[in-house]
This record gives structure tokens, C-alpha cells and sequence, in this order.
């Protein structure tokens, strides 16, 4: 049995642990420094596409998640508040039910949690409990616990940056963006019924994502230039709401109630290489991206799938060639990601080019069906499941 240790029990962590094992793997999850302090008081949204659903369900988190509350979504509807054409993107143009779901952080930690802790070939190792860790000539590491050592670990996957300190010196390249925007993230409840629609709106260097969340009720995503959402944050509610309102009502219904701020800077990166020697990075230890399109967490289920994927090519063989292949497979669709993000973000809000220009671009897109279909298949990851396996394909629209 191959011995792998993963750095990070947050989601990706989890679930690349959960799918490891179903490959005769012998899994020590280390838990996350960042997370150890103190309980968080905001429960965050996440936009989860179908590739990730399908990894859910693959490793049986699904159906417990479904019974905790999910809200799917069916379309996508994209404005820019100067006018021209609304861009819809609607899953009835490939023939699926929905584009995604949007489901609590606190129930897909749940779920992961619980059959982490019945898995009997994972084993969770508190980070303050290891002392050193060495790698021999042959890229076996050594994992040296307060009591006891670990031998002959053939793989290390970095999720998040908090035992960097005790890992095998590494370099690592990136290429990093600074925004120059913040996001305020709230939940707002409506006088309207919610429908299955998420929104985007561009207006004046600022983007404001709406996502359902339950029959009244709306997870809002605004970002925008650091002074903005610094003094927004700092209205009272009843002025907030107002504001909202003059932005959002004619769209969703008048905001009633607004509750959960939070404020968090956005920067982007994205590394240059996925594994030095034997130790691999995935999901936040190698990528980050602005929220305007939801894909963060998707892009980090998106690399356990392909790290999945070249396991099973590979017949589980931990080696250069499994390493390169995992690589150029999770560059070639997280560099599209990145990129085209970075692009919009700064295309959309940043004085490129003139506002009537942007205008123009949103109604001809909105005309040109194929490139709208494919940019919803590479989102929703059905491209990439269309690639790797017919049955996998069909699997996430069940």
C-alpha cells in the first residue's frame, strides 16, 4: 500500500484524501494551521459546477450534502448597467437541467468530515505533532512524528501553505495579480421569490454576483475598487439597503433584510509548476482567481479529477511521468481559467477601452450561440468530462 500525506484538511484536502484511498493509498491528512484558532462565524456560498458534483458524488458525499440544502441554478444572467443586451447563459443550450449548485461551506465540510473520520486508510495528524520531514535520494520521504516515524511516504500534496515551514525546501514560481479590488460578501433576503437564476452585473469598475440561496434569500458577491467597498461596508444597514436597492431591485425584488459581512482582499496567482520532486500542489497552494466567475473551489476539484485521472492512466505509479502528465493536464485548463478571468475582470472594469465599446462586446456575444456554449461546457467542466469518459459524462447530469 503507497503511503501519501496531504497538507490541508479543508475541502480539496479532504477529497483528494477520500479519492486516494479508493487507489490503495494509505492517506495522513495534516489539519490546517489557518483554521485552527477560532470557529468561523460566516458560513460562505459556493458555486459547485458539475465536474465537481461528480466528484462529490464518487466519493458518496452527494446525497448527505443534497439533504443538508443545496439551491441549483439554470442560467446565468450577465448585464453592464451603462445598457445593451442582457448575456444569458442557460443550460438548455447543452441540453443539461442546471449550470451548477450553490451549497453552504459548512455542508460540504460536514459531509467530508464524516466519512473521512469512517475511512481506514485515512489518518488525521495534527500538525503540531510533526517535527521534520526529510526526503531521501529516491524521493521516499520520511515523516518524523513527536512518538513514532513515518517511512517510505512516496507523495506529498500541498493544499494550503501552513506546515511550509517543515516541508522540503521547494521554489516555487508563480504569476500573481493584484486586482486593486476588495469583495464584500453578504446574504440578502427579498421580498421576491428567488428563481434559478444567478446574476452578474457590471457597473462603474464594480461587479455584483448574486447566487440563490433559498426561496427568499440571495448570496451577494460585490467587488469592487478598495475605497468603494470599504465605505459601503462601513454603511448601516438601512443606507446598505438602499443602495442595494437602487442597484439590484428591478432584477430581484426589494431587499428587505442583509446579513453575514465580510470583507476580503482579492489577488490572483497561479504557479508555474504543479510538482517539484515529489511534492504536488493543488487547489489554493497552486491557484487563485477573482470570484467573478465562481470557479475558485471548482478549479481545485478539477485537479483531484486529474490527478485521479493520471493515477489510473499510470497504474498508481508515483513517478516523473505521472508527475508531468498530472502537470501539463491541469495547465493547460487552469491557465485557460486564469487567463480568461484576468481578462474580463480588467476588460470589464478597469478604463481600457471606452464604456460604449464594452456595451458593444456584450451584445455581440450574446449573439454568437457556439462560443457561448463552449465557455459554459469549460465552466460548468463538462468539456472536461466529455474528454475522459463517456460514462463519467452522463454521471453528473443525474
Amino acid at each position: 500500500m503507497k503511503k501519501t500525506l496531504i497538507v490541508g484538511d479543508g475541502i480539496v484536502g479532504m477529497l483528494a484524501a477520500l479519492s486516494l484511498s479508493a487507489y490503495n493509498h494509505e492517506v495522513y491528512l495534516v489539519n490546517s494551521k489557518l483554521d485552527k484558532s477560532s470557529k468561523k462565524s460566516f458560513d460562505r456560498f459556493f458555486s459547485v459546477n458539475l465536474l465537481s458534483k461528480y466528484m462529490l458524488m464518487k466519493c458518496g458525499s452527494w446525497d448527505d450534502i443534497c439533504d443538508q440544502g443545496i439551491r441549483e441554478y439554470s442560467s446565468i444572467v450577465t448585464w453592464d448597467d451603462e445598457g445593451g443586451d442582457d448575456v444569458i447563459f442557460d443550460s438548455s443550450s447543452i441540453s443539461y437541467d442546471c449550470l451548477g449548485y450553490v451549497i453552504s461551506e459548512s455542508s460540504i465540510l460536514d459531509s467530508l468530515k464524516r466519512k473521512v473520520e469512517t475511512n481506514k486508510f485515512i489518518c488525521k495528524i495534527d500538525y503540531q505533532n510533526i517535527t521534520r520531514i526529510s526526503q531521501r535520494n529516491n524521493n521516499l520521504f520520511d515523516i518524523n512524528l513527536k512518538k513514532k516515524i513515518l517511512k517510505n511516504v512516496e507523495l506529498i500534496i500541498k493544499t494550503n501553505s501552513s506546515i511550509d515551514d517543515i516541508l522540503p525546501a521547494i521554489k516555487q514560481k508563480k504569476k500573481e495579480i493584484d486586482y486593486n479590488h476588495d469583495a464584500l460578501v453578504l446574504n440578502i433576503n427579498v421580498d421576491k421569490e428567488v428563481s434559478n437564476i444567478a446574476y452578474q452585473k457590471f457597473s462603474n469598475n464594480q461587479i455584483q454576483g448574486l447566487l440563490p440561496i433559498s426561496d427568499n434569500q440571495y448570496n451577494l458577491i460585490w467587488s469592487g475598487e478598495k475605497n468603494i467597498i470599504k465605505d459601503v461596508s462601513g454603511f448601516h444597514d438601512t443606507e446598505l439597503i438602499k443602495v442595494l436597492n437602487n442597484s439590484l431591485a428591478s432584477r430581484i425584488g426589494n431587499i428587505r433584510k442583509i446579513k453575514n459581512k465580510l470583507i476580503f482582499p482579492l489577488k490572483g496567482f497561479h504557479l508555474n509548476s504543479y510538482y517539484q520532486g515529489h511534492i504536488v500542489s493543488l487547489g489554493g497552494a497552486a491557484h487563485s482567481v477573482h470570484p467573478m466567475a465562481g470557479l475558485g473551489l471548482n478549479m481545485g476539484l478539477q485537479d483531484i479529477f486529474l490527478l485521479m485521472k493520471n493515477i489510473e492512466l499510470h497504474k498508481n505509479t508515483i513517478n516523473k511521468k505521472f508527475l508531468s502528465s498530472f502537470e501539463y493536464d491541469c495547465m493547460k485548463l487552469n491557465n485557460r481559467t486564469y487567463n480568461t478571468i484576468n481578462f474580463l475582470k480588467s476588460f470589464y472594469t478597469d478604463d481600457i477601452c471606452p464604456q460604449k465599446f464594452k456595451v458593444l462586446s456584450l451584445k455581440i456575444f450574446n449573439n454568437m450561440g457556439f462560443i457561448k456554449n463552449k465557455i459554459i461546457e469549460h465552466a460548468t467542466g463538462i468539456n472536461t468530462l466529455k474528454k475522459n469518459s463517456k460514462e463519467k459524462y452522463s454521471y453528473a447530469n443525474n
